[in-house]
């Protein structure tokens, strides 16, 4: 899945910043939300479908830090996805993983 591939490491490496040294920075969180055709956030589809390490106002910090990056992202990212492969975009599922941001 190389375009699934493309648009993770756009949103994350691009936009998303870890809050180092918080409680919050050793949390992963899984997102998963709707695009439409023309590439853009469907409006209430963002959710969180899975988190590990942490719970609490750590937790939601994480979530709230990785939605932010969706928001502020995701519509830059829908204006190059290719058009006529939708059926592949559609739905776009990112997981942010703190320790992989430390290892690039």
């Amino acid at each position: 899945y190389p375009l699934r591939r493309q648009r993770q490491m756009c949103i994350r490496d691009r936009c998303w910043k870890v809050d180092v040294g918080s409680l919050s920075a050793d949390i992963v969180v899984t997102l998963r939300w709707k695009m439409s055709p023309d590439g853009k956030l469907v409006a209430g589809s963002l959710r969180m479908i899975d988190s590990e390490g942490g719970d609490g106002s750590a937790l939601r910090s994480a979530v709230q830090i990785a939605k932010s990056t969706v928001f502020r992202c995701g519509n830059k990212m829908g204006a190059n996805l290719p058009p006529e492969k939708y059926d592949e975009w559609q739905e776009i599922e990112v997981r942010f993983d703190p320790s992989e941001m430390r290892t690039q």
